[in-house]
């Protein structure tokens, strides 16, 4: 189970690379970096703000879903724009995105993950550079510390979400039990690898969502059953060590 879901986000960060490369030759983008000192504290705060607003709406759970459903299907429609027509893109997404929550199956929903997280890489590359998505990793993680361990409220998230079936992430159910990682550390951890190929090339970023695996697999392997854990410490700890590596390695 631990080898499994370390290959699948493994497979979701070279997926989301393969997408940034393709959108770079199909769409002319150059992903050049503009005022990333701005950015760098923008983006964090917008990011805890829908993660707040997200705890909110819990309450009302037909908004909850309705945001939900509008945010994952966008997403989808920017990744496989990439590929299709938009016109196709949109209903392919809207698509699998209604099947994904009829159906509630772990397998779907795994796949159908593929889909999503590309489009956050895409939508954020123009405003970060390699130092900013360091520092982005970093904030995001002690984050991730206060919002499992203090405030609770990203742990309150997770279960609401599980109930409402709207879970953002991978999720892997065995006879032994379950494991599962959220929606946010695959993305986060993406825009960084994605950096890397953007900066320094393909094997950079290879070697980085290589590390990150690594990194979330030894917190699977001493994570305690039925606990939530804060895995942005592990994901971009692992990753920066990943990237350096590759620069020690390749320069």
């Amino acid at each position: 189970m631990i080898a499994l879901l370390a290959i699948i986000f493994l497979i979701h960060q070279l997926f989301g690379i393969f997408a940034v490369s393709r959108a770079q030759t199909d769409l002319s983008t150059q992903y050049e970096p503009s005022q990333a000192s701005t950015h760098i504290i923008l983006l964090p705060a917008m990011i805890i703000m829908a993660s707040l607003l997200f705890l909110f709406l819990s309450k009302f759970k037909k908004i909850l879903i309705c945001w939900h459903f509008f945010a994952i299907v966008l997403c989808g429609f920017i990744t496989l724009s990439l590929f299709i027509s938009p016109i196709k893109a949109l209903i392919l997404s809207a698509m699998i995105m209604i099947i994904k929550k009829s159906t509630n199956d772990n397998y779907f929903n795994n796949v159908s993950e593929f889909i999503i997280y590309p489009a956050i890489p895409i939508l954020f590359l123009p405003f970060i550079n390699m130092l900013s998505a360091i520092i982005l990793l970093l904030i995001i993680s002690v984050y991730d510390v206060f919002a499992v361990y203090y405030s609770k409220h990203m742990v309150a998230l997770a279960k609401t979400q599980l109930k409402s079936d709207i879970f953002l992430g991978i999720k892997i159910s065995t006879k032994k039990g379950s494991a599962l990682i959220g929606g946010g550390d695959i993305a986060f951890v993406m825009i960084f690898v994605c950096s890397a190929f953007r900066d320094y090339g393909l094997l950079s970023s290879i070697i980085s969502a290589i590390f990150s695996a690594l990194g979330l697999a030894l917190l699977l392997i001493i994570a305690k059953k039925k606990k939530f854990y804060p895995a942005m410490p592990f994901l971009a700890l692992s990753s920066i060590i990943g990237f350096f590596f590759s620069i020690l390695l390749i320069h």
